[in-house]
């Protein structure tokens, strides 16, 4: 099966190179939901580079490929049942292969899902692109079955500067980056505000106007720009699921750093007015039920309660469990809850449990560096590796976090191995998978006003300024 944790390409080189333009027909037989519309698409625009025109038909005489899901197509179900495709009975699997029928050879292309179905068309899109001859597509294409080992795969991005904002604002950008990770089969996506910053501490601020405090605003933006970033969140929900990914919504902080009421912390800067310990509770209520009511499409609100937060922990569990789970809960929009175990006191775990959110906890997976593709040897704090949250049998699904502090916050590079390795381990214990950040995601750390981590679409793909 091919896992992949960073960007790889596929190099496929076939026969020579046709001089006319060609026509290629496929037929679906049926619905084949949003992600495999873009497989398709990206399929079709890679071909068609090469001269050649991928094009649907409802004639099956005329069709050379079927590209289809399980549930979408009778034939595929056809071929399942009888044993002649090999279609793995689980979400994401897909399979290629070529099918000898009564009008020929045809190419199967299926999915046991839509998502299944659309990595299957990306990786064929990715080889397409990359090969120096197309030759007689699709007679060169391979057959392959294959089913994700993790069920888990989301990448995270800290917005904690506010450099990152002209990124942050580019339909542009978010079409790129949302593309790229469902071409290298990440499933998930968790936007982390204020990470240990009072830059959009909290980020409600930033995107929703909350009717009973109208006061409360951060100091820099105009209600045009708070609009546009909501329209901005509803966009990437939007392209989330149209490319088969889970949209996160992290937020680190709700309230800036203040000494006199975390106690543990130093002060911080605040970004925000309006909003202070005496109204953060209820003000947090109304905000979560805004933004959930103005996009719908976010998936999941993921919670860290220790005292970055900017909550003391004496208030955590009754703050997390009658503001945050209480608004997702009373939400129509169906999200789940996401809660980072480092310094969430028992009682909050229990809550989580008892709020019916179909809550996950996450721990990390080696302390807080990438280190090394497998689990430390000896367990670490609570949080900071394996430890009793995988006593079996498990309450709720767990995943690993892997952070990247340290050199890697500079450092470019990948690695196959590595991935290989690491893909193997993220899910052992009976956890479902891993979050990570990419490339430099660290880079300026604590910092709001510094040069921000960047990554962009132009040029040599730069990741951030010098």
């Amino acid at each position: 099966m091919f896992r992949r944790f960073l960007a790889t390409v596929i190099l496929i080189s076939a026969c020579s190179v046709g001089h006319a333009a060609t026509t290629i027909h496929y037929q679906t037989g049926g619905e084949i939901g949003d992600p495999a519309k873009f497989g398709i698409e990206q399929l079709q625009e890679q071909l068609k580079k090469k001269g050649i025109e991928l094009s649907a038909s409802d004639d099956p005489k005329a069709t050379k490929l079927i590209i289809s899901t399980q549930s979408g197509s009778p034939q595929i179900r056809t071929l399942v049942e009888k044993k002649l495709l090999d279609l793995n009975q689980s979400k994401e699997s897909l399979a290629v292969k070529w099918i000898e029928t009564d009008r020929g050879k045809r190419l199967v292309v299926a999915g046991y899902d839509s998502i299944g179905l659309m990595y299957a068309l990306l990786d064929m899109a990715d080889a397409v692109e990359h090969a120096q001859e197309i030759g007689d597509w699709p007679n060169s294409v391979p057959e392959v079955t294959e089913s994700p080992r993790n069920s888990m795969r989301r990448i995270r991005i800290l917005m904690y500067h506010k450099a990152n904002e002209d990124w942050y604002r580019s339909k542009e950008f978010w079409d790129w980056y949302i593309g790229m990770l469902a071409t290298n089969r990440f499933n998930g996506l968790n936007l982390v505000y204020s990470h240990q910053t009072s830059y959009m501490a909290p980020m409600y601020a930033w995107h929703v106007k909350v009717d009973k405090f109208p006061d409360v605003k951060p100091t820099d933006i105009t209600e045009e720009e708070r609009a546009h970033n909501l329209e901005m969140i509803r966009y990437v929900a939007k392209t989330c699921r149209d490319r088969g990914i889970e949209l996160t919504i992290g937020v680190w902080q709700h309230l800036p750093w203040k000494e006199s009421y975390v106690v543990s912390r130093e002060d911080q800067i605040s970004y925000v007015k309006g909003l202070d310990e005496k109204n953060v509770a209820e003000y947090t209520y109304l905000a979560v039920q805004k933004l959930l009511e103005e996009c719908p499409g976010i998936a999941r609100i993921q919670i860290r309660p220790n005292d970055e937060s900017g909550i003391h922990l004496d208030d955590q569990t009754e703050f997390y469990r009658d503001n945050v789970m209480r608004a997702i809960k009373d939400s129509p929009s169906g999200a789940k809850l996401d809660l980072r175990l480092v310094g969430a006191r028992e009682s909050t775990v229990q809550a989580a449990r008892e709020a019916d959110l179909d809550v996950r906890p996450s721990q990390k997976f080696y302390g807080e560096f990438l280190a090394m593709p497998f689990t430390p040897i000896d367990a670490m704090t609570s949080g900071y590796s394996y430890s009793d949250t995988l006593r079996k049998p498990l309450p709720n699904p767990v995943y690993n976090e892997v952070w990247m502090l340290g050199s890697h916050r500079v450092l470019l590079w990948g690695s196959e191995d590595y991935g290989r390795r690491f893909g193997r381990n993220a899910s052992y214990g009976g956890m479902i998978g891993f979050e990570t950040d990419g490339p430099n995601a660290q880079k300026g750390f604590r910092d709001p006003e510094s040069p921000a981590w960047r990554l962009f679409k132009h040029k040599e793909d730069e990741y951030f300024t010098h």
